[in-house]
């Protein structure tokens, strides 16, 4: 047998064979060269076959090195391969290329080198690379990937960074407004929130911010809308909550601030369109429309103001209130229709009521009618 390290060298003869053991004689021990290693043990039986001139050392297998005397190999380090066999010492292994190692030791090909990670590229060739991750780029772990951007909230402002930062944990409140960031300077208050000093000051009620940047001031809810809660990045239509309402101003903040829109007028829980003949002009929540005054005149429903007769026909007017068309314009006292004309009754003539009548009264005896 031979102790670990070691190898047999020099049999007798190819015959000879011990006859108690059964086994081949040797001459001498000899330490394991480098490039082979010797696990010792016991000679093989003769019967096995014939033997070499000598016994019990192998040579170095691919992805280890042995030097001199041992009993197995070592394997190549971390960042290193050997694909051919008779390595001899850790130099023996062949370097990955700069920036990459490998998952483990003991690798046998250039195809196991992977970048490691802040560097970015593919090291599993001789013409391989890895690339430090510039600014705005991280890589957390290794392989063979191209650097990551920054997401968006996040920045990286040094060089083969292997994590991001959050603009969170500089300023609270805060995000950046696209991706691959590269320092503090593009955090800026988020949506819902203003900038008030070194600050991301929430946005009141009946306000809005609704993009990140660092403006100072939040938006008023505009007229028709509202803002009930903090930090909003939109405003809540009124109309949403009940068809047909508005608000008064800007600035409101729940829909106790939204009320019927003019032409239309409360009824229950309802904006109930006003009536032909009647109107309403402006947003409230009365319960009841105008009537269209004497001289005017409401054609359609929902309506905010009413026309008048005279701008339909010269010198008309209602007999009443709450008309609902052209119809119910009439010539006026003191005018006759005259085809599709109100003219004027002629001295000597006159017309005491509001009427299409096409003829005016003769002045009567003992009467007299000096204008026109």
């Amino acid at each position: 047998s031979a102790k670990a390290g070691y190898y047999l060298y020099t049999k007798y003869s190819d015959t000879y064979c011990n006859t108690g053991t059964n086994r081949m004689l040797y001459r001498k021990a000899v330490v394991c060269p480098a490039g082979y290693y010797c696990p010792g043990g016991s000679v093989p039986q003769c019967s096995t076959g014939t033997h070499n001139n000598e016994w019990g050392r192998t040579i170095c297998p691919a992805g280890k090195y042995c030097t001199a005397g041992v009993s197995a190999g070592t394997n190549c380090p971390a960042g290193t391969y050997r694909s051919s066999t008779g390595g001899t010492a850790a130099s023996s292994c062949t370097r990955c290329v700069g920036n990459a190692t490998t998952s483990s030791t003991g690798q046998t090909s250039v195809s196991a080198c992977i970048c490691k990670a802040g560097y970015g590229g593919n090291a599993a060739s001789t013409s391989g690379s890895c690339t430090a991750c510039t600014t705005g780029h991280f890589k957390q772990s290794n392989g063979n990937t191209s650097c990551s951007t920054a997401s968006v909230g996040y920045y990286v402002s040094t060089l083969a960074a292997t994590s991001q930062s959050a603009c969170t944990s500089w300023r609270a409140n805060t995000t950046t407004t696209g991706t691959g960031s590269t320092s503090t300077s593009a955090c800026v208050c988020k949506g819902g929130y203003r900038l008030n000093s070194t600050t991301c000051t929430a946005c009141a009620t009946g306000t809005y911010k609704s993009s990140a940047s660092n403006a100072t001031s939040c938006t008023a809810a505009s007229v028709g809308y509202y803002v009930s809660t903090t930090a909003a990045t939109s405003q809540s239509a009124c109309t949403s909550w009940r068809a047909n309402t508005t608000t008064t101003g800007t600035g409101s903040t729940s829909t106790s601030a939204c009320v019927c829109k003019g032409g239309y007028r409360l009824n229950s829980t309802t904006c109930t369109a006003c009536a032909t003949g009647t109107y309403k002009s402006s947003a409230s929540n009365a319960t009841s429309c105008t009537a269209a005054g004497v001289g005017y005149y409401v054609s359609t429903t929902g309506a905010t103001s009413q026309s008048a007769c005279t701008s339909w026909r010269a010198n008309t007017t209602t007999t009443g209130t709450g008309s609902t068309s052209t119809s119910s314009c009439l010539c006026k006292a003191g005018y006759l229709l005259n085809g599709s004309t109100c003219s004027a009754c002629g001295t000597g003539t006159y017309k005491s009521a509001i009427s299409n009548a096409t003829s005016c009264t003769a002045a009567s005896v003992g009467y007299y009618v000096s204008t026109t």
